[in-house]
């Protein structure tokens, strides 16, 4: 063979060769399936939080009239569907009832967060806890037409011992496991807070559960566990994007696409305000709330956008095929 001349191939090589080429063509063009996710949101008013201070207030709509279109507007363009968390307190005044109707005709599920948020939550008498779920679940159903399959308690403040209640009243699922022993930090910050020890006393400070996957009880009802990472078990919500820079923030969504685990992301609708946008200044404490509305906003667009490049977002009530007995 002279020097700079091709080497000869013979004829099964070339098509090797050409098989090859185009199974990796194929491969480099297949959509390769993303692992699921849900993003979901706690609706609580401006005067629940306060109250988490020891600061009582008279409610206001801010929440249904600034935060819930904001976070719409970016769900849509980022093409994330989501999970919405009311308190069915609100659902006699045109606000509330507007938002969540905006919310369902979105695309999004509308699912109950209690009646009037009473923290601690699990410890409530029986008839007190039925009357919360069943009056939540009936006012947010005449607002929105559509069924309530789905419950987020307080403060994550469940046990397993309501999941036949709440099936009874014809919930399908849950979303308040909390799997971490951060759980108990963060019982202790509702106490230093305003709580006080006789409500931290009260609240559950060790996870119902340890399972990280949605599992079906033995009459099926679901429970969704919020997702955690790390041998500590941080949850991963949307306070954590306060505290990482956004390559950081980005890395985890990464990590868990690339486990093939689901996401169940939490996120307040308190985070899409700021107290320049007219809320009550006494929450500056807040997370976050030291925070513009605009890096506030940033900060939601850059989370919805990676988890809708790394997942398959939808809401809760679509996922239930996912829990395993």
């Amino acid at each position: 063979m002279r020097i700079g001349s091709a080497p000869k191939l013979t004829f099964p090589i070339v098509i090797k060769t050409t098989e090859s080429l185009r199974y990796h063509r194929r491969r480099a063009v297949e959509p390769q399936i993303k692992p699921p996710a849900t993003i979901s949101v706690d609706v609580d008013p401006l005067d629940i939080h306060l109250s988490g201070y020891g600061i009582a207030r008279a409610p206001d709509n801010i929440i249904y009239d600034i935060a819930i279109p904001r976070l719409l507007d970016r769900m849509a363009s980022a093409g994330v569907r989501a999970t919405f968390f009311f308190v069915a307190r609100d659902f006699r005044d045109a606000a509330a009832i507007r938002s969540a109707r905006a919310v369902e005709a979105a695309g999004h599920e509308v699912a109950s967060h209690s009646l009037n948020h009473g923290i601690p939550f699990r410890k409530l008498p029986r008839d007190a806890f039925a009357h919360e779920i069943r009056e939540s679940k009936r006012r947010i159903e005449d607002a929105t037409g559509r069924a309530v399959v789905g419950f987020r308690a307080p403060n994550w403040d469940l046990s397993e011992r309501e999941f036949e209640l709440l099936a009874s009243e014809q919930y399908q699922y849950d979303a308040s496991a909390y799997p971490s022993l951060l759980l108990c930090a963060a019982r202790l910050l509702v106490a230093a807070g305003g709580g006080g020890i006789s409500t931290f006393s009260k609240l559950r400070f060790l996870p119902f559960t340890w399972k990280r996957a949605p599992y079906a009880s033995a009459n099926g009802f679901v429970e969704f566990p919020i997702t955690t990472y790390g041998i500590l078990r941080f949850p991963v919500y949307h306070t954590l994007c306060y505290k990482l820079n956004g390559g950081e923030f980005q890395n985890k969504f990464d990590r868990i696409a690339a486990s093939r685990r689901p996401l169940f992301y939490t996120m307040h609708a308190i985070d899409a305000l700021a107290i320049g946008d007219g809320a009550d200044a006494r929450l500056s404490r807040h997370p976050g709330m030291e925070r513009t509305s605009e890096q506030k906003l940033a900060s939601i667009d850059a989370c919805l956008l990676a988890a809708a490049r790394a997942f398959a977002c939808a809401p809760y009530r679509e996922l239930l095929h996912l829990a395993k007995s």
